[in-house]
């Protein structure tokens, strides 16, 4: 990378940390070498993804140093596997199965089915191979599952009739308002177990009184929260919202299908379904027997 590359992703790393509540002395990072600065970068975007921590809007770096971070870091796993902090101590698999958003999309992308792609009832093969999967790439991972959610959210806008756009469209902001309003609860619920946990954990009587209210109100979220969430239908929007928290993760998902995807909305739904195939042919179950129907 060049001077001014490098210096803009040591600004993104700092303002990152700074939003954690960690400290970095930037002469640190300007003495690591490439591969360590996007090994940094990284390790940093994929945790707060994992905890769907809202990245500060001026920690993108632009995409041509994105790109340019994938495709060093891409080089270096070719190498021996570093790590930058000793002090570190790395999970195990189960730890990481259990935990990795990693593991989260491989879940999602596994339980794809071809009649979710084609329509058809019978059609109820995986669409992916879980073993060709299994062996992917965490970016590509989010690449393949932000195309499918793509397609999937063009082929539901591209199936509803013409006189039941307006009902639809209705529909579809109902679930979204759904979705806000359990975002609401989400961050109440965080912040009444923080108080709790202190309450709890306090030796003062006065404050050990009042920890019921508190336990109370956990009781009452919980409930609100499962009533609303049976209430949301998981759709691909939603789908979208849930792997990828900041809307420029996406955008970065999506960016290597740009050619690809730009004329999907002028296409019909069988078209972009053979685009779709065509890019992700490599990690296709072997069963998908090239059925499709007129889905236009």
């Amino acid at each position: 990378m060049t001077e001014q590359e490098r210096n803009e992703v040591i600004t993104s790393i700092i303002i990152m940390n700074n939003s954690l509540r960690r400290d970095y002395d930037r002469k640190d990072l300007e003495s690591l070498e490439d591969e360590d600065l996007a090994h940094k970068f990284k390790s940093l975007t994929r945790f707060m993804k994992k905890n769907k921590i809202q990245r500060p809007s001026k920690s993108f770096v632009s995409n041509s140093i994105f790109w340019k971070i994938q495709e060093i870091s891409k080089n270096n796993t070719k190498k021996t596997k570093r790590t930058i902090n000793k002090s570190i101590t790395l999970p195990s698999k189960k730890q990481i199965q259990r935990d990795s958003v990693d593991f989260q999309i491989l879940n999602e992308l596994k339980n794809l089915k071809q009649r979710d792609f084609t329509g058809e009832k019978e059609q109820g093969d995986p669409f992916f191979d879980e073993d060709k999967l299994k062996n992917v790439e965490s970016e590509t991972l989010d690449t393949i599952l932000a195309l499918c959610l793509w397609f999937l959210c063009i082929k539901e806008e591209k199936e509803v009739p013409e006189n039941q756009k307006d009902q639809w469209k209705q529909q579809k902001n109902y679930n979204q308002k759904l979705k806000e309003v359990l975002q609401v609860y989400d961050r109440a619920e965080k912040k009444n177990n923080q108080i709790l946990f202190y309450k709890l954990n306090s030796r003062n009587d006065s404050i050990q009184n009042k920890k019921i209210t508190f336990i109370k109100m956990a009781e009452f979220i919980k409930k609100r929260k499962e009533k609303i969430s049976q209430k949301i239908i998981q759709d691909p929007m939603i789908k979208i919202q849930f792997y990828f928290p900041n809307t420029r993760d996406f955008q970065y998902a999506l960016y290597s299908f740009k050619s690809t995807i730009s004329d999907w909305d002028m296409k019909s739904i069988e078209e972009c379904y053979q685009d779709l195939r065509k890019v992700l042919h490599l990690f296709l179950n072997k069963n998908d027997k090239l059925k499709t129907r007129n889905l236009s």
